[in-house]
């Protein structure tokens, strides 16, 4: 499976500003959060994610490549 990265930055960036989620509709509608975030990539399988789960979060943590295992195999997707 091949990522584009450029669409899911600019999805996350077209979120970041015109969904309401991101506003204090109830104050003044600014942004909770800056539209030119920076955003990162990292594989799904790096060790850090399990280091994450044995030593800091707790078992119940998925690691990036165990959730995508498990929506894959609910949807009956092939990845």
């Amino acid at each position: 499976m091949t990522l584009n990265k450029k669409w899911f930055i600019e999805k996350i960036q077209t979120f970041l500003a015109e969904n309401d989620a991101n506003k204090m509709v109830e104050v003044d509608g600014s942004p909770f959060y800056r539209q030119d975030v920076l955003v990162g990539f990292v594989s799904g399988s790096d060790p850090i994610f399990e280091k994450y789960k044995t030593k800091y979060i707790g078992s119940f943590h998925m690691a990036p490549e165990e959730a995508l295992n498990k929506y894959c195999k609910k949807k009956k997707l092939e990845i």
